[in-house]
């Protein structure tokens, strides 16, 4: 009997198993079961996470086989799975009387014990089951990286995982596992490392250069994606996402006409995601072909009409044609729809200054400060717009506030330090030039935009020279 014919008749045999423990259910009567049978049960129940049935099976296998250590096991494995841990760790402790050599104890009294937030013991219970002898320790750093990793400790899981690999080098399952594991905790120079090596041993895995593909894109490197991409297109021509992430990575990487083609390559495998044709009329608006971006956008508006980005894509495109009144109908529509995004506040301000709206135009760029503190641009925006409005102190406030969420910004602490020192306040002033000069020296004639007369001041030449570069 072949390994397929094998396979058939086990399942065969499992499912009626299976239904013969059910009809017992249902006629209330009894059937014998072995040991084997009864776990099979319980995986069963277990896996469609029917508790109820997992645990009736569990209770009719102690009173079958009163001394099985394997049922008392799979009693603990239904509590855990049940979320109750305190029981669960009951059930192993009186276990590891009777076996106390037992790996699966210490697994699942790690895991339980994460439950119940209890990290260092876990660990604790991992690794004693890796100083047991005969132990398979492979397979059981491999089964503590999955539990670590199920749990979000990624961190700690990926030592483990490493563990397993550094034992099996020639186990290209685990250089997989480990790319996706690295890349989880955004160390993106070992992920993508691990799947050039998963790609040496497997260069034909479309999933491996698809994954290596966004590793690059998050890396910058955006070249060395699209190259990953491709690879992956020439194993399967019709994998519409590297499609889509090539050309996502060339827009990124500016290459605005190539990414176009590719993401009319895209369309044609797949016609109804309105953000790919957000980012198709992202391109032609970089490109100043504003009228096929305007149509694009607007194609993303039928397949979800609610779709804020492509309200304010059309509202950007009409703010760089100059139509501001328009521009102001589709931005205040996108704000309507996701007022917590600050890009979209941040283009009604501008679109408000424009218009000469400037208390509108105060107020968006306030609301885009208050959603990304860290955007220098809106605050030094809010800051101008308040001081053309008469009010130095209250633009001088507005910049401080700015440079406590941007103390290293050199552009915000110059134009702050020229605010003070336009009010006469020198020792702020200088001081802020000179935390300027340390962190950006170039950045200095930022300094003049609010006082031009600083140029002439002796301390500031005095500070120039002591920080003009070599």
């Amino acid at each position: 009997m072949n390994q397929g014919q094998e396979a058939f008749f086990d399942e065969e045999e499992s499912g009626e198993v299976l239904r013969k423990f059910e009809r017992m259910l249902r006629r209330h009567e009894r059937y014998f079961f072995d040991v084997h049978e009864f776990e099979d049960i319980i995986d069963h129940y277990l896996d469609k996470s029917n508790f109820k049935n997992a645990m009736e099976a569990v209770k009719l296998a102690s009173h079958q086989h009163p001394g099985s250590t394997a049922i008392l096991l799979k009693k603990a494995q239904v509590y855990f799975q049940k979320g109750q841990a305190s029981r669960c760790m009951q059930v192993l402790n009186e276990l590891e009387k009777l076996e106390p050599a037992n790996h699966d104890i210490y697994l699942l009294k790690g895991n339980a014990l994460i439950l119940m937030n209890r990290l260092e013991e876990a660990i604790s219970q991992f690794d004693y089951a890796l100083a047991l002898p005969g132990a398979d320790k492979g397979e059981l750093l491999y089964q503590i990286y999955l539990s670590l990793d199920h749990f979000g400790h990624y961190m700690l899981s990926v030592k483990y995982l490493r563990q397993a690999w550094e034992r099996e080098p020639e186990n290209t399952a685990l250089l997989y596992d480990l790319a996706s594991a690295y890349e989880r905790i955004d160390q993106l120079e070992e992920s993508a490392s691990f799947y050039e090596q998963y790609l040496d041993a497997e260069p034909f895995s479309e999933s491996a250069w698809y994954n290596l593909g966004m590793v690059y894109n998050r890396m910058e490197k955006f070249d060395k994606a699209v190259v990953a991409y491709d690879y992956a297109i020439a194993i399967n021509d019709r994998y519409a996402a590297a499609f889509f992430n090539k050309g996502n990575s060339l827009a990124n990487s500016g290459d605005y006409f190539a990414a176009i083609e590719v993401y009319r390559e895209y369309m044609n495998l797949e016609d109804d995601n309105e953000s790919a044709y957000c980012y198709l009329a992202e391109c032609f608006e970089k490109t100043g072909q504003y009228d096929e971006a305007l149509k694009n956008y607007r194609k993303a508006l039928k397949i979800d009409p609610y779709y804020p980005d492509a309200w304010c894509g059309i509202g950007i495109v009409y703010m760089l044609q100059d139509k501001f009144y328009e521009s102001l109908f589709y931005l205040k529509k996108a704000i309507k729809l996701e007022d917590s995004n600050p890009e979209f506040w941040f283009y009604l301000a501008e679109v408000n200054e424009k218009l000469e709206f400037f208390e509108d135009a105060r107020e968006a760029y306030r609301k885009t400060t208050e959603l990304d503190p860290y955007d220098t641009d809106a605050w030094m925006n809010l800051a101008e717009r308040i001081f053309r409005d008469g009010d130095t102190e209250l633009a001088t406030q507005t910049l401080q506030e700015a440079y406590e969420y941007n103390y290293d910004d050199a552009h915000i602490i110059f134009r702050l330090a020229g605010l003070y020192l336009c009010q006469h306040k020198l020792d702020p002033g200088l001081s802020l030039f000179e935390i300027g000069l340390s962190r950006d020296y170039q950045a200095f004639p930022e300094v003049f935009h609010y006082c031009p007369g600083a140029s002439e001041m002796d301390e500031v030449k005095q500070l120039m020279l002591k920080y003009k570069p070599n």
